[in-house]
This record gives C-alpha cells, structure tokens and sequence, in this order.
C-alpha cells in the first residue's frame, strides 16, 4: 500500500489547517525549540498562569478533539464522512481525590452510553491513573494497609463497572499502558477484567509497551495464559510514551534501565508482536497502535491478516500519522483514530507527552512535516 498518497492522507483537512500542522511540526521538528517550549509550558502551569488561550489556539486543537465529550462530535462525524473509526478518551490523568476518581468513572459511563448509539464509536480508552491514586499503583499487595486495600477494592469497583458497561454497549476499552513501577498493578486489573469479561468476544484490551525488553515475552506469556483459561486476549500493542521518564528514573535510582537499548530493537519486536499475536488468531484480538509504516505494512502481510475470522485493527492519534488512518481506511482496513478531549488544563500533561515523543522519534516528525508540505504544494500545482 502507498502511504505517500497526501491527497487521499489529508482529504480531511483544510488548507488553513494544513499550514497550521506544518507550522507547529516544525516546530517538533527543532529539539531545542519543542524542549523549550514544553519546559516553559510545565514552568507557566505549577505558577499558575493563564496559558489555556495560548494552548487553545496552538497545539490543542491539533492533538485534541474538544474540550467535552460534545465538542468531540463534530470531529468524530467528520471521521465517520472517511470510513474511520473514533477511540474517545477523557485524557484527564493522575488525580488524587475519590471525588475526582469518582467524576473520571461517570465521565467513562457517560462515553459508553453515548457511544452505544454511533457506529463509528466503537472504542474508548481509559488510563488507571484517572481512577486511582497513583502511590496505590506503587504498592504491592502485601505492603497495603487495610485502608488502602478497602481503597484497592474501590479501585476494582470503578474499573468493573466501566467494563460492564463496555459490554453492554459493545464498546471496545482499551486500557492503556503507563510507568512501569505501576504497571504490574495495572495488568493485575487488565487480566481480572479480560478473565471475566472476554469470554464470547474481546471487548477489554490491554496495553503491550513494545519499548521495554520484557514486553515480548510477557506476550507469549500471556497468550499461553488466555489459552489455558479460556478468553479472548485483546492487545492493542505500542511502542510506548515515557521513554525520558524511564530512563531519567533508572538512572536517579541506580537500577537497570527497563528500556530497550536501542530503536531497532523496539521495532523488532514490535513487528515480533505483531507476528505472534496474528499467528494466535483464534485467541488474540490486536490493535496495532503505531505510526510506523514499515509495522502496519508487516501486519497487513501476514497471512492472517486479511481473514474475516482475523479480529485487527490500526490506531493512530488524532493529529498524527493521517497518511496512514486515511490510506487505510480508503482500502477498506479497520483502523480508529485516538481522539482525547478534556479541560485545556487538565489535559496538558497528555499534550506535553506528544510533543516529547514527537521530539525523541528520530525521522518521524520530518516525514510528518514532509508529506504535509506536498500536500500544500500539490494543492497549489494540481
């Protein structure tokens, strides 16, 4: 498949759009300029100050589809003109309070609900972090106190009620990954869910962070491990966005970074995932969430990957990767695009998570920039 075809890759966009996406990439394009930029934004949010208008007019209406669920419609209908499928997220994160965890829960609800009556809303994606405190993550089960496992259980309440409701809206929930010093708590609560929900069909996901040296073989883990109990595995498989955080932590605390070492080694086994989770098609339910080209032109050759019994599909976030979500689309492929929406305020540490990655992905910002550039260019030389 030709991924280069910018007529097709950004039918949707208009031309005042497309010198806005090419203005901000190149931006992400410059290391120094995007750190600075994401350093001095960290810096205005803890003092305080005003920077929504700034945020509104820039970076957020390129990686966000509104600020509520209903501002989100116009952007998921206008998906739906191009055959693509929209996965909302509340993209507000690490909250402190049961209150707050209470409001991301019936904020959850609420977009299973609403989904249940649009045919391109056939995903949604929620983070633990939204639901629980993230130094409950942290601890290990025999290091709670009894307070805290009451709170654990609390936890565990939210998430069924949210995969129930998943269920009964036949909404796809994908939840996703996050640090790895929280993520053994994490794939506890994707497994418990996967166990009682994925039975008949897979509607709970986990998240697999194809950029730690583990992940492959907790994948054949976990394959072996559906097999045995008797449920669909759903697995919407990564590369991964705290690349920095990992890194810089290990390096504080003195241990191993869990980190691949290098790039190819993360797409080595990114495409090994890929494999392994097509071979298993009769347990396995993938979602390759990636904007790599060379990966999803790799599923698409598997030999599986075309079979009506074969349950794949393709993810990329909403204001990126569109020459691979319209191209794919255009050819008939199930793919969705990633749509957070929230709060300017609250979802600036999803932002500044794009423009880091967008910074540390060698090439993939500069071939970002190059196809919109032929997209102005053609249409100014039809």
């Amino acid at each position: 498949m030709d991924f280069s075809d910018t007529r097709i890759a950004f039918q949707g966009k208009s031309d005042a759009e497309l010198r806005k996406a090419s203005s901000l990439f190149s931006l992400f394009n410059n290391p120094g300029l995007n750190r600075f930029g994401t350093k001095a934004t960290e810096l205005a949010l803890k003092a305080g100050l005003p920077i929504e208008s700034l945020l509104r007019s820039t970076i957020f209406p390129l990686f966000c589809g509104g600020e509520t669920l209903m501002e989100c419609m116009e952007t998921v209908l206008e998906l739906e003109r191009f055959g693509i499928i929209t996965n909302l997220d509340y993209a507000v994160e690490a909250k402190q309070s049961e209150s707050e965890f209470d409001v991301t829960t019936n904020e959850l609800l609420t977009i299973l609900d609403y989904s249940a009556r649009y045919k391109s809303l056939q995903f949604t994606s929620i983070k633990i972090s939204g639901i629980a405190r993230f130094s409950l993550l942290e601890k290990l089960k025999a290091e709670r106190s009894e307070a805290e496992e009451a709170e654990w259980q609390r936890v565990v309440n939210r998430l069924d009620s949210i995969c129930s409701k998943a269920v009964n809206s036949d909404v796809r929930l994908f939840i996703d990954a996050e640090e790895t010093w929280i993520q053994d708590r994490i794939d506890e609560l994707v497994f418990m869910m996967m166990e009682k929900y994925n039975k008949v069909r897979p509607i709970i996901y986990g998240t697999w962070q194809m950029y730690r040296q583990d992940r492959l073989s907790h994948l054949k883990d976990s394959i072996e491990q559906a097999k045995n109990k008797g449920f669909w595995l759903g697995v919407k498989q990564v590369r991964g966005a705290y690349l920095e955080k990992e890194n810089e932590r290990a390096l504080l605390m003195k241990y191993a970074t869990p980190m691949q070492l290098s790039r190819e080694n993360t797409d080595r086994d990114y495409n090994a995932g890929i494999s392994l989770c097509l071979d298993n098609p009769n347990v396995v339910a993938l979602c390759a969430a990636t904007h790599n080209e060379n990966s999803v032109s790799h599923a698409l050759t598997h030999k599986n990957a075309l079979k009506k019994t074969t349950h794949l599909s393709f993810a990329q976030l909403y204001g990126m990767g569109d020459h691979l979500t319209y191209n794919l689309a255009h050819a008939g492929h199930k793919v969705c695009k990633y749509v957070p929406y929230g709060p300017v305020r609250e979802v600036i540490p999803y932002l500044i998570r794009r423009a880091e990655e967008n910074s540390s992905i060698a090439g993939q910002v500069s071939r970002e920039l190059t196809l919109i550039r032929n997209e102005i260019k053609r249409r100014k030389n039809p």
